[in-house]
């Protein structure tokens, strides 16, 4: 099984972290019954055009270390970049910082052990950091977009190793994004931290406003912490009524996601400007007796 590892990191088909072994009764586990030959997505990856099988996946899952649960997320992501809306051959082959965050929401979440709370965007989590980490697995190894020969970005940002956040639905006075389970790609070149007032609804909106308009990118995701989500709740603002702010502001956000733990900094997730749409996938995660 070493010798496996080996190969992975000499081809280039690893992101330069250790890889976990990818031996038959790990790929098994991963697979859950699923047919390891069927093809797992709706169409093919560049720069490959490999439509990845369920085996393709659940190696990758394995190799980053994955536990056995969330291969469906993992085809769903995936599944949401081949649509053609997203433009995933110029988020992968772009010189820009271009790389895919995944966004999760829903109430049928928690069997992944998934942090949604403090540090939603950082280290400390299992599920977190290897979930994102096997979707850019499949765009590397499978896509065979390696650093310099397809994925040409200039410097790239440290969410091409993995890009994961989850709306913190318990914290949240707003209803969840998606019933049932869902998980959003936005090609994404890094993220700004905002500092947000706490003296009115309007200064809230007109913070974010100032910060979307400085970045000049067509389009934004914003996560929301908890703390300042409540207290626009509080002045009688729901989502609806914030995007629409912003929008009179010009300055309205692809996607808003409360998320994170204590504190009002929100983080704005600058879109990539070569022309990519956020596109949503619904996923079902296997019961377990």
């Amino acid at each position: 099984m070493a010798g496996q590892v080996v190969y992975f990191e000499g081809s280039g088909l690893g992101d330069g972290l250790p890889l976990v072994c990818p031996g038959d009764a790990a790929i098994a586990a991963m697979l859950e019954g699923k047919e390891p030959d069927i093809a797992a997505v709706s169409g093919p990856v560049p720069i490959s055009f490999v439509v990845p099988t369920w085996w393709e996946l659940a190696v990758c899952a394995v190799l980053a270390g994955c536990r056995p649960g969330g291969l469906a997320l993992v085809a769903a992501a995936v599944d949401a970049m081949v649509d053609p809306a997203f433009n995933l051959l110029g988020v992968q082959a772009t010189t820009g910082a271009a790389a895919p965050l995944l966004v999760l929401a829903g109430s049928t979440l928690a069997p992944l052990r998934l942090n949604a709370s403090a540090n939603a965007l950082g280290p400390g989590n299992r599920a977190n950091a290897t979930l994102g980490r096997a979707v850019r697995l499949v765009l590397q190894g499978v896509g065979l977009c390696e650093p310099g020969a397809g994925d040409m970005a200039t410097h790239g940002h440290p969410g091409k190793y993995t890009w994961l956040v989850v709306e913190n639905r318990a914290d949240s006075p707003w209803p969840s994004l998606s019933e049932p389970a869902s998980v959003t790609v936005f090609a994404g070149v890094g993220n700004v931290e905002v500092v947000l007032p706490a003296s009115s609804a309007e200064r809230v909106a007109d913070r974010i406003a100032e910060v979307i308009r400085a970045l000049g990118a067509a389009n934004n995701v914003l996560l929301l912490p908890p703390e300042s989500a409540t207290f626009l709740n509080r002045n009688g603002w729901n989502l609806p009524q914030l995007t629409a702010e912003l929008a009179s502001r010009q300055a309205a956000p692809a996607l808003v996601v409360v998320t994170g733990g204590a504190g009002t900094k929100a983080t704005i997730v600058p879109g990539w400007g070569g022309g990519s749409h956020a596109v949503t996938r619904q996923f079902t995660l296997r019961e377990h007796p």
